[in-house]
């Protein structure tokens, strides 16, 4: 339940901010219809795309845009929900009010004359839900009774999107974030590794011209059948006990260079709206660690090097694909329009090929 908590809160990022020139516009008890749909790029797995020209490529990403816009394409949601304006507040501080669905609330806040929009006010626990047998470990078969439970994975927050109420072409967003971190998981395992066991002594021959040390120790050269002698490292392949501990972090910056370039119209329902075109980049780098505890500290060593030599080669393939820039992170291209009083009223994220991630639009307001 909580993943969907999270995933519908980053939709409301984008569509209650509704505070604008005349604060919050929105009243107790009306209902806002959205739909918001994702898609992930099944392109970039796509040898012919990767090697294509940037011309074909285009042409590729449009018309996987154009069969995501028809639902030719399926992605995820994409199916309306209703959000119910409750909770409203007015104070010498300001005003507040709350998105609704479901038992969850989205709170956002005017102060200032400037919104705050809250998907999740301070620190939120993250949980999945498990399935644990009650009566282990001293159960018979027949005995065996599984709850369905709650486990914490991990902890997060989540910025507030700030957007002032008044707006002008060539106006600039702040930036807010988003810090997600895991709870460490640990398990018992074995590591494959060789260890040195000796040396071991190897001989060739050759034919030609050469020169080296007889066995008696004295200087020899010339041409005829050389034998060479040389000392190798001998090898054994073992399993070690270790104890593998992974913990994962995701930090998100949203309304990177965010900029108003344009004031259009929009209808909603039967009205129409003059909005304010928002461009902007959303930002992402995912991190995990994973630590190897054995009896010897130089396998420890090792295996650390291992990881960060695997990371680097990684991180340069992702690179050179396009997938990350280079400090790491994911870039999105975001679209938004927002209408003073009402908020953002659409919402687009395009890849750094081009390619649709998501959209939202608000279909009705009542």
């Amino acid at each position: 339940m909580k993943k969907t908590l999270l995933i519908i809160g980053l939709g409301l990022v984008t569509t209650s901010s509704v505070l604008a020139q005349n604060c919050i516009t929105l009243k107790k008890g009306q209902q806002i219809t959205q739909t918001t749909s994702s898609w992930v790029n099944t392109l970039i797995a796509d040898k012919k795309f990767i090697k294509s020209s940037e011309t074909k490529r285009a042409e590729m990403v449009a018309d996987y845009n154009k069969d995501c816009a028809s639902g030719k394409i399926k992605g995820f949601g994409g199916t309306p929900y209703t959000l119910t304006m409750t909770d409203y507040s007015k104070g010498s501080w300001g005003e507040s009010i709350a998105f609704q669905m479901g038992p969850y609330k989205f709170p956002m806040e005017c102060k200032n004359d400037t919104l705050y929009l809250f998907r999740n006010k301070g620190i939120m626990r993250m949980e999945e839900n498990v399935l644990v047998n009650v009566n282990a470990p001293n159960a018979y078969i027949d005995e065996v009774k599984f709850e369905l439970t709650k486990k914490t994975i991990g902890f997060g927050s989540q910025g507030a999107a700030v957007f002032p109420n008044s707006l002008d072409i060539g106006d600039n967003l702040p930036l807010y974030e988003d810090i997600y971190l895991s709870v460490p998981t640990s398990w018992d395992d074995k590591i494959r590794h060789n260890v040195l066991t000796g040396y071991k002594k190897v001989t060739s021959t050759s034919y030609g011209y050469n020169s080296g040390v007889n066995s008696k120790g004295q200087a020899v050269s010339g041409i005829g059948v050389w034998e060479e002698s040389t000392m190798k490292a001998v090898y054994k392949t073992i399993k070690t006990d270790a104890k593998v501990t992974i913990s994962s972090s995701i930090y998100i910056m949203h309304h990177v260079f965010a900029t108003v370039t344009d004031k259009v119209s929009l209808k909603i329902g039967k009205d129409s709206y003059d909005s304010y075109v928002i461009q902007s980049q959303r930002w992402t780098k995912n991190n995990e660690v994973t630590d190897w505890d054995t009896e010897s500290q130089e396998l420890n060593a090792n295996m650390a090097l291992w990881e960060s030599d695997f990371k680097e080669r990684i991180a340069k393939k992702f690179v050179k694909k396009g997938i990350t820039n280079e400090l790491g992170y994911i870039v999105e291209h975001v679209t938004e329009w927002f209408v003073p009083g009402i908020g953002v009223v659409q919402f687009e994220s395009v890849d750094s090929h081009g390619v649709m991630t998501s959209k939202m639009t608000i279909d009705k307001i009542k």
